[in-house]
């Protein structure tokens, strides 16, 4: 059974990020990121992922991150451009649960950058 409330962090350009409880459904994500949703998991097994707007470049909303996504060597895996707010949210399996506050600390951290190194 799904949690009804989630606790999450959200990012809006040019801000620091801050802890949201939403209701756990697509109409509470999709109000926060400003349109259709999507997932993009942080790494590989991770047990958070970032919720975005799926159109937030090409409608025109401001960058808010860079992500650069490396490898435990330091080697360049890949990177994201991020336009728009989005928010990071635990996981498990499918479901999304509240981040923990380990979580919540690590990644307000992170995030308080426009440029973000995982």
């Amino acid at each position: 059974m799904l949690t009804q409330r989630i606790k999450v962090l959200v990012c809006e350009p040019g801000k620091i990020p801050y802890v949201k409880t939403i209701k756990n459904d697509w109409k509470d994500m999709s109000q926060i990121v400003g349109g259709f949703i999507e997932f993009v998991r942080v790494y590989p097994g991770a047990t958070v992922s970032i919720v975005c707007n799926d159109m937030g470049m090409i409608g025109g909303m401001p960058l808010n991150r860079q992500i650069f996504f490396m490898y435990p060597s330091g080697k360049l895996r890949y990177y994201v451009s991020i336009y728009g707010p989005f928010f990071i949210v635990g996981t498990d399996g499918p479901d999304t649960i509240s981040l923990t506050h380990e979580q919540i600390e690590k990644f307000s951290d992170d995030f308080k950058k426009e440029t973000v190194i995982l």
